[in-house]
């Protein structure tokens, strides 16, 4: 017959602060030479101390999670000598009743060197489960990298982590937060679980020194495009003095022009005039001339040929200077319809 048939094995980690021991596994089968139910512990020695004696009391349920006829059983583990780090309890059974399913393990006791030890009543709680290394999505490369530097045959199983009270090693393995290196992997507590922290303050310094170089470059995108709106508004304002002091300059040339015509034509006119009276003049001293000449003997045809020589030339004066009262006065109007030109623009 087999000494033992396996029934159920607890593989999640119990621990809580001030415990100097962590389980790290539990065991219940039916032990065939007995006929009984046992319970193996795998105990774990967290502390710096080696422990040479243990106390717990073991609280046991049923599948339906109530307490069973025994309620609460004492255990000690006696002559032991475990340094720290080291496991033991694997191999000592614990009688256990038929209907307990699971338990709860209060450590009350430890027993140290020189009579000292641990006193009080702590109950273990199930720890968190390790958090596989796929977890840390794209640190998971650069972390690998890092440790394969210092320690390159180290096996990694999952995240390390530092708690208050404790923390967990790569490995998996759990300790109180006074052991500064893992007793398994031979490494050190503040560098396995500061690599991580280290690569996010890296990451968030870079992406801080990405941020900053980003605003710094859009602070200088936005001064040039200042620069060059101001630059474009004081080229399109010169131009627009440019463009009002060439059309007053073309106005000025116009007015000018027009007064210098308006001059001429009067020239023009009172040459014409000088010119008239000095005929007239002349006529009429020709026609004294002629006068005396055919004194006594012109006749009335003589007269009348004088006065419609007379009436002729005055004739010709009216029209002349209706003629250029005319196009004094189309002058004018052609200014005045200029001026109220420049008004409008």
């Amino acid at each position: 017959m087999a000494r033992e048939k396996k029934m159920k094995d607890y593989w999640q980690t119990l621990y809580e602060e001030y415990s100097p021991v962590v389980v790290d596994k539990m065991h219940l089968y039916y032990n065939n030479d007995y006929g009984v139910n046992a319970l193996q512990i795998t105990f774990r020695n967290v502390t710096l101390q080696t422990i040479y004696g243990l106390s717990i009391v073991i609280e046991t349920f049923d599948e339906e999670g109530n307490p069973t006829l025994d309620g609460q059983v004492e255990y000690n583990y006696y002559d032991l000598e475990v340094p720290s780090g080291k496991n033991f309890g694997n191999l000592e059974d614990i009688v256990m009743e038929d209907e307990a399913d699971s338990f709860t393990i209060r450590v009350i006791r430890a027993e140290y060197a020189d009579g000292q030890g641990f006193r009080g009543d702590v109950l273990l709680r199930p720890m968190p489960d390790p958090k596989p290394l796929e977890e840390l999505g794209d640190l998971e490369k650069g972390f690998r990298a890092r440790v394969a530097e210092k320690k390159p045959a180290l096996k990694l199983h999952c995240i390390p982590e530092k708690k208050s009270y404790y923390w967990r090693c790569s490995c998996k393995r759990i300790y109180s937060k006074e052991m500064t290196k893992c007793r398994a992997c031979n490494v050190e507590r503040d560098w396995i679980t500061g690599i991580i922290p280290q690569m996010k303050e890296e990451i968030r310094l870079a992406e801080e020194e990405k941020a900053a170089r980003i605003f710094r470059e859009q602070q200088e995108k936005e001064r040039l495009q200042k620069e060059e709106e101001e630059r474009l508004a004081e080229e399109a304002r010169q131009k627009e003095e440019e463009d009002e002091i060439a059309r007053l300059a073309e106005d000025e040339a116009r007015r000018q022009e027009a007064e210098e015509a308006a001059a001429r034509e009067e020239a023009e006119c009172r040459e014409r005039e000088e010119a008239l009276r000095k005929k007239k003049k002349m006529q009429k001293i020709l026609i004294a001339l002629a006068v005396l000449c055919v004194a006594g003997g012109a006749g009335y045809k003589g007269v009348t040929a004088y006065q419609e020589h007379a009436r002729l030339e005055a004739q010709k004066k009216k029209e002349a200077e209706e003629e250029a009262k005319k196009k004094a006065e189309e002058e004018k109007k052609q200014q005045e319809e200029e001026e109220a030109k420049k008004k409008a623009e």
